[in-house]
């Protein structure tokens, strides 16, 4: 019997060895599926770091801070052509009150502007706006009544939201190219997008009933990049250009087809979205804030 339990055990052995040959070559070739599936997750995450996905996740975390609801890569219908369009991202705020609703909603485009800065033209001394400040936003319902109570308030509701120190421009372009017009687009899509938001004729509600619906858009578009200002030096002579570095600014914006001209579009820097929310994040409170004969109405709901 010892000859054969001796045999029996040199068969065992070979078979344990052919096993662990086996399982060294699985080990060897899993680890070199892992270094290749690594190469292919960087290389897709440079991919994508290119296309500007991540700009737009991070300005949707930012929003999302602020209390708004966030959706990305959301969908509007053109107010023209009544198509549905592409959005990079849309924030909402709003507060519910009986059948009285009020709400804030954003319509942001992410762009990236680090190979071509964007230039904002403007006036030397900036452009003129007029002292009413609530036909440059977009509004629907009864929107446009209660931006003009908080604006008319200024000591209740010191909002410089609305009277932007920043440079205002009346037209904004890239630097060094001349293929197609990224700022254009940019800039015509946040307004069409804030346009079909806010709404403009009756808004009936799931039971059939008219809600009093009030809605501030606002167009804006985020860059990963540099914004310039660039204007005429006052007084030059003969007539010199003087361009400055800014963080954010506006353009005078119009969208004849929708009905639109002269919205305020706020062009921000993604350095200076932190500044720029808060001061969003106050004039979205007073907005959406019981006007004051209602003070005394049912508390109202948050979404």
């Amino acid at each position: 019997m010892a000859p054969r339990a001796a045999g029996g055990g040199c068969r065992l052995t070979r078979r344990a060895a052919v096993f662990a040959s086996l399982a060294a070559d699985a080990h060897v070739q899993t680890r070199r599926e892992s270094t290749s599936m690594s190469e292919v997750a960087s290389k897709v995450r440079s991919w994508l770091e290119g296309q500007g996905y991540p700009l737009e996740m991070a300005v949707a975390r930012a929003f999302a801070s602020k209390g708004f609801g966030v959706a990305l890569s959301t969908y509007y219908d053109d107010p023209v052509t009544r198509t549905p369009r592409e959005l990079d991202v849309r924030a909402v705020r709003e507060v519910s009150t009986g059948r009285s609703t009020a709400r804030v909603v954003v319509s942001i485009e992410c762009k990236l502007a680090a190979a071509h800065p964007w230039i904002l033209f403007t006036s030397p001394s900036g452009l003129r706006l007029p002292p009413d400040r609530s036909p440059l936003s977009i509004t629907g319902g009864g929107a446009r009544a209660r931006l003009m109570g908080i604006l008319g308030r200024p000591a209740e509701h010191p909002l410089s939201f609305f009277d932007p120190s920043c440079p205002v421009g009346y037209s904004v372009t890239e630097a060094f190219t001349t293929g197609k017009d990224l700022p254009y687009q940019a800039c015509m899509g946040a307004t069409a997008a804030a346009a079909s938001f806010a709404p403009t004729g009756f808004v009936v509600g799931r039971d059939m009933q008219l809600v009093d619906l009030s809605v501030l858009a606002i167009p804006v578009v985020v860059i990963s990049g540099v914004l310039v200002c660039a204007s005429l030096r006052p007084e030059a002579d003969p007539p010199a250009l003087e361009v400055v570095e800014i963080e954010r600014g506006a353009v005078l914006w119009s969208h004849p087809q929708a009905g639109l001209t002269n919205r305020l579009v706020h062009i921000v820097t993604f350095d200076a979205l932190p500044i720029f929310l808060d001061e969003l994040d106050v004039a979205a409170e007073a907005f959406l804030a019981p006007p004051p004969q209602s003070l005394g109405s049912p508390s109202a709901t948050r979404i």
